[in-house]
């Protein structure tokens, strides 16, 4: 695994190597919600040295013979998408419409 601080570094490196950066961002995790998901894309969107050129959005999934599959099962992960899908779709049109024009 990597912290915040690993993934700054490693994208202020390649972008002074002139790299095209690309990230992955994945709201729903487990202990996540709608508020805190936002909160992750506007630190992305507001801190330079997270400032990539395409991003990747992808929804957590419950996956088979995943650990995030066994918490489902056991009951201890819901995601807030299956209780309310329109909480993934406001969430994606307010990072949307904060996206700065140079990320795809």
């Amino acid at each position: 695994g990597h912290t915040v601080e690993d993934s700054m570094k490693a994208v202020k490196l390649l972008k002074e190597s002139c790299f095209k950066v690309d990230i992955h961002l994945m709201p729903d995790l487990p202990t996540s919600n709608p508020e805190k998901d936002r909160e992750m894309f506007k630190f992305v969107l507001e801190t330079p040295y997270l400032q990539a050129d395409h991003w990747k959005i992808y929804p957590c999934e419950v996956t088979p013979f995943s650990t995030i599959e066994k918490w489902y099962s056991e009951g201890s992960y819901m995601p807030y998408t299956e209780k309310d899908p329109k909480l993934l779709v406001d969430l994606l049109v307010w990072t949307k419409a904060r996206v700065h024009p140079w990320i795809r």
